[in-house]
């Protein structure tokens, strides 16, 4: 089988899956899956570009609403994670991940998924100290703070990563883990950045954590973007002692450019897949391992910009075990269904509703199923409750303005509210841009060999928003069973209780020849040389 994996997408979809296109008829294969590896830029309308955190001159619409609205369909199925060039508005429906599109899956704040025996998990976002360890407490309407503040990863979602139990086929993040250039020609990456230099001297590129992750969950590939350039590593991992056949002994990691002229930003993987996976069968699927950490580290999760606890949970054998049964016979299939259920009011690229809709908490209908199914939290509906009950202003974003203190939310259980939950007060303070982070560069640049990024001044900072208000004690009284029984979301029917599959009206996947041979061990190797859309000159 042949997966196509891409660096940041930018919102090219369209020249992305001609390159891969290109590719097929050149080298006479058939990819089954697209990985994106961030950067991927769901823009439905205006309304969703204006929550993208970049300079004005690349804020530009992509092609992404084409998928969206159906006027084009994907013609092959995509999976990607966030970078830090994202719609807020639109990814934050997902926290778990689903369909932004027909045939185009989000993976989420984090998640994993199967696709034909094979575990593909990542991570969405770049790190950044100050919100690391609180919780997702950005929602609409955002501001130029909390636009910036959603796509940073979280303590929460590597926490959830690091109780993986078997090593991931596939990793994709948008960051880095800082050490990597340590397992690969780090004198050719400085060469060809020679602005890497201080913080690789540092030990400041990238992500630390994501090296604690690679490290803990060994996956087989981690693929990854944001940093515009073509790296290769490999890093060792040696003897398992954990007993797990599948824990591989090394990990390859791939590093990819952006789209665009000149540049090496996709690359073919060529994987066998077990024996017992029919070849016609290309359907997603969800992990019910992820889904069982989901449900056990369901009471770690906060909508609050208060400190999280970090810690890994110490989830024994028993527990573990119980939880995913009880997941498993929860569920009829695990095949992600495609609610094709996308809203008509942000269609319309120039609609004047476009703008309203998405300055209002949405209930996605996928979020709402899978929390229901789970009897986990659903952070919209949160939203909305805390909105409703008075806590949160609807003219008010919900940045570091507030936050909430740690009994607020640990008495959740059962997705419940406590009465005895009170909101604490906070004073605004401002929001320090990410001296770790690789932004786009308002200047004009005429080199297409070199992207044109800058780094963010350290210790420079910029002014909350000036409209938010401190918050006044608030104490929730009701449960928030009842509360989604009385407040459900007009956009959810009866009908989506038993949500249809995605259809293959949206596939366009044709297996390979019935000579390929299908190994009984998951091996993961590239095509030769790297499959790119130019040739080396």
């Amino acid at each position: 089988m042949y997966i196509a994996v891409e660096g940041c997408c930018h919102g090219e979809l369209t020249q992305i899956y001609q390159t891969i296109a290109n590719l097929e008829r050149s080298q006479h294969i058939k990819c089954d899956l697209l990985l994106c590896c961030g950067d991927f830029q769901a823009i439905r309308n205006p309304a969703d570009l204006s929550t993208m955190a970049v300079p004005a001159k690349y804020k530009q619409p992509g092609d992404f609403h084409k998928y969206y609205s159906g006027e084009l369909i994907a013609p092959i199925l995509t999976i990607f994670v966030g970078g830090n060039h994202e719609s807020a508005s639109y990814l934050s429906e997902l926290p778990y991940g689903g369909y932004v599109a027909p045939n185009i899956y989000f993976l989420g704040y984090s998640g994993s998924v199967v696709f034909r025996g094979l575990r593909i998990s990542g991570i969405s976002g770049i790190f950044k100290y100050r919100d690391y360890l609180k919780g997702h407490f950005e929602y609409p309407p955002f501001n130029s703070d909390t636009m910036r503040s959603f796509y940073h990863i979280r303590a929460i979602d590597i926490t959830r990563l690091h109780c993986l139990r078997k090593s991931p086929h596939i990793f994709l993040s948008h960051d880095w883990p800082t050490g990597i250039w340590n397992y690969g020609d780090v004198k050719q990456l400085i060469k060809s950045k020679p602005y890497f230099q201080k913080d690789i001297d540092q030990n400041e590129l990238g992500c630390k954590q994501l090296m604690e992750l690679l490290r803990a969950i060994k996956p087989h590939n981690w693929c990854s973007a944001h940093l515009h350039c073509h790296f290769e590593a490999s890093v060792l991992h040696g003897k398992t002692d954990n007993g797990n056949s599948e824990s591989c002994a090394a990990t390859n990691f791939l590093a990819l450019n952006k789209c665009g002229p000149k540049r090496k930003y996709v690359s073919i993987l060529d994987i066998s897949v077990p024996n017992h996976y029919e070849q016609n069968s290309f359907s997603l699927e969800f992990d019910p391992e992820w889904l069982a950490i989901l449900k056990l580290t369901d009471d770690l999760m906060r909508v609050s910009a208060s400190k999280v606890n970090s810690a890994i949970p110490d989830i024994n054998n028993e527990s573990f075990e119980l939880t995913l049964k009880e997941v498993i016979s929860s569920f009829n299939s695990f095949e992600i269904p495609d609610f094709k259920f996308y809203n008509q009011d942000v269609c319309g690229f120039y609609d004047n509703k476009a703008k309203k809709a998405c300055e209002e908490i949405y209930d996605h209908p996928h979020t709402s199923w899978l929390a229901k199914q789970l009897g986990i939290k659903h952070p919209s509906i949160l939203f909305e409750h805390l909105r409703n009950c008075g806590m949160i202003d609807a003219n008010t974003s919900f940045d570091n303005s507030c936050s909430f203190s740690d009994s607020t939310f640990a008495s959740f259980n059962d997705s419940t509210f406590n009465e005895s939950a009170l909101l604490e007060q906070s004073s605004l303070s401002s929001v320090s841009l990410n001296p770790n982070e690789i932004t786009l560069d308002s200047d004009s640049s005429t080199d297409e060999e070199e992207p044109a990024v800058k780094r963010s001044l350290r210790d420079k900072s910029v002014k909350g928003n000036d409209n938010s208000k401190p918050l006044n004690d608030v104490a929730v009284i009701s449960q928030l069973d009842q509360f989604l029984e009385k407040e459900r979301s007009p956009y959810i029917s009866n009908e989506l209780s038993t949500p249809n599959s995605i259809s293959n009206d949206f596939s366009h996947n044709v297996p390979l020849d019935a000579s390929t041979p299908l190994g009984t061990k998951k091996t993961i190797k590239r095509r030769n040389v790297h499959l790119y859309s130019f040739n080396d000159s």
